[in-house]
């Protein structure tokens, strides 16, 4: 607070403190010219906001704006029609569900830690293995969890069950390349 609370703040002073890339574009204005003047140097001189002046580093805007690009193209593509009169964005839509489904089904179908094996290799389990051990079995019971979903929905692909909400909130996640929510919890 010394910093901004002195004389020199109305004087041309660097206005960020301790930048470590000293900026040339962000000075206060002279208050000894003409209120014109000064709403010119603000107009021209201090253009757009710099991470510095909220105590960022420079780069912390480029996270900044990957993540809003990053909103703005997932909420295009959540906006996007689902289903229009001729049918085409929907059959699209279940088309790369199902491609994504079946990729899955065939890539981890066997994918589950053999437990009882990993505890007959050792000889004596310590905190580390124990941790091991649960975390395989958490990843086990997410496999069953994601395999009897995508098997459901491909039923319901096939027409041998009826869409539900939960069905078709996994048909969404998959077509918009997002972990569903069933598989999050």
């Amino acid at each position: 607070l010394n910093f901004f609370m002195r004389d020199d703040a109305l004087d041309e002073m660097d206005m960020y403190p301790y930048p470590d890339v000293k900026l040339d574009y962000f000075h206060a204005p002279q208050t000894s010219v003409s209120h014109e003047k000064v709403l010119e140097h603000i107009e021209g001189q201090m253009e757009g906001d710099s991470p510095l002046a909220f105590g960022f580093h420079p780069n912390a805007e480029i996270g900044f704006r990957t993540d809003q690009s990053e909103q703005l193209c997932l909420s295009i593509m959540e906006l996007s029609p689902s289903s229009g009169g001729g049918g085409g964005e929907g059959d699209a839509k279940q088309t790369v569900a199902e491609g994504l489904l079946q990729d899955i089904l065939e890539n981890h179908r066997e994918a589950k830690f053999d437990i009882e094996n990993v505890l007959s290799l050792l000889d004596e389990p310590g905190p580390y293995h124990t941790v091991f051990l649960q975390e395989c079995e958490l990843m086990n019971g997410l496999i069953d969890t994601m395999l009897s979903t995508l098997e459901e929905l491909d039923l319901g692909f096939k027409g041998e069950l009826t869409m539900g909400e939960g069905m078709e909130a996994l048909q969404d996640a998959l077509f918009l390349d997002r972990v569903p929510g069933v598989w999050a919890k």
